[in-house]
């Protein structure tokens, strides 16, 4: 992403076609503020609801966590995380459930390590 314009493409529907197949229908692209974010090319994305979150490798290896929301101003924000470390892995994923959000990984052995259920 550019550090200081970036684009979304909201979706308004989706539907499966087949069990591997979905079809999304997109609005047109809409212009966004990234507050001179840049990312990785590690970064992950992920859709939780109406918001898109994206967690990313900081330089000292730790996490970023940053989230859009289409529906208010079409601007990029970090998830302030006061006295919250957590080191990124690139098998990390993040799930939501209402306000809060749970990251997890996968360690080589195949176990499931959840790092915090709240942001």
């Amino acid at each position: 992403m550019d550090s200081g314009a970036g684009m979304i493409y909201p979706t308004i529907s989706y539907n499966h076609v087949t069990p591997e197949v979905i079809r999304i229908a997109l609005l047109e692209p809409k212009s966004v503020n990234t507050n001179g974010i840049r990312l990785t090319e590690e970064a992950i994305y992920g859709n939780m609801g109406s918001e898109a979150h994206i967690l990313d490798k900081a330089h000292d290896g730790n996490v970023l966590i940053y989230y859009i929301n289409p529906t208010i101003p079409n601007t990029f924000q970090r998830i302030s995380r006061p006295n919250k470390t957590l080191r990124f892995t690139y098998s990390m994923a993040a799930v939501s459930a209402g306000a809060q959000m749970a990251l997890y990984s996968v360690s080589n052995d195949g176990s499931t390590r959840v790092h915090e259920s709240s942001y």
